[in-house]
């Protein structure tokens, strides 16, 4: 993992641990902001079953991008998801998918 890939996973903590130290007692509102960073999480993971993962990275004057345009346009979290690998995203595919259809269901 990467400075840049480290920092971006960081944020994504940060704000998930903020959001649950923020939530009081009783309040809904403050579980949906959760409930919705969560789902964002998640979504970056289950974003990723329909990708190629071969050789899909090119460099470009010194920095590495992704070839196909659609992935280079994707955000930093889906893209961490990309580079952690097949293996490592089809192990998290299947509790994700389960995440997500409960998290679904409260709204």
């Amino acid at each position: 993992m990467n400075k840049e890939q480290k920092e971006d996973l960081q944020k994504s903590i940060g704000e998930t641990e903020q959001a649950m130290r923020e939530l009081p007692a009783g309040q809904q509102a403050a579980m949906d902001e959760v409930v919705k960073i969560l789902k964002q999480q998640l979504k970056a993971i289950d974003d990723l079953s329909n990708a190629t993962f071969s050789r899909e990275i090119i460099d470009e004057g010194g920095k590495k991008i992704f070839r196909n345009p659609d992935y280079e346009r994707k955000p930093p979290n889906w893209k961490l998801c990309y580079r952690a690998g097949r293996e490592t995203i089809e192990a998290a595919w299947g509790c994700t998918k389960q995440w997500l259809e409960e998290l679904n269901k409260t709204k």
